[in-house]
């Protein structure tokens, strides 16, 4: 029993000073490293701040995207309201021409009876003065 507490011993001696020889490498690793890790420690605040930045960034640009959404949104809106109320008054335009066009029609046919009538007129005026020049004439009155 006691050959082999011996090895063991000799194992836990040899671990603890691998174990000893670590932690001091490692302390003076940190230490040496020390300035190294501040300047490491330095640019990731550094590029944090960056990110940060970049971040504020991107929400500044998201809020304007969204205000240009609303506005386009908007204006989409207005520009449908004025595209129907323009096809409304093209409606609108086509009817007075309708309305225009079956006027002058109207207008023809009114000036053609207004001549008619007025060559009746014509007609019976020269018939009545004819008529009333041979009375004047002739000083005879014939009812028929």
């Amino acid at each position: 029993m006691k050959n082999l507490n011996l090895p063991f011993k000799k194992i836990l001696r040899t671990a603890s000073s691998i174990f000893l020889i670590l932690t001091l490498s490692l302390n003076c690793f940190c230490f040496a490293a020390n300035p190294k890790v501040k300047v490491l420690e330095s640019k990731i605040q550094q590029k944090a701040q960056i990110l940060e930045s970049k971040k504020q960034n991107l929400r500044s640009l998201k809020k304007k995207l969204r205000t240009l959404n609303y506005k386009e949104d908007f204006l989409s809106d207005q520009l449908a309201n004025t595209q129907n109320k323009l096809k409304k008054t093209g409606d609108e335009v086509e009817s007075v021409k309708t309305q225009i066009v079956s006027n002058r029609s109207q207008l023809q046919q009114i000036k053609e009876k207004l001549d008619e009538l007025d060559q009746n007129l014509n007609l019976q005026k020269n018939s009545i003065s004819n008529r009333l020049r041979d009375i004047y004439e002739t000083r005879e009155i014939n009812y028929l």
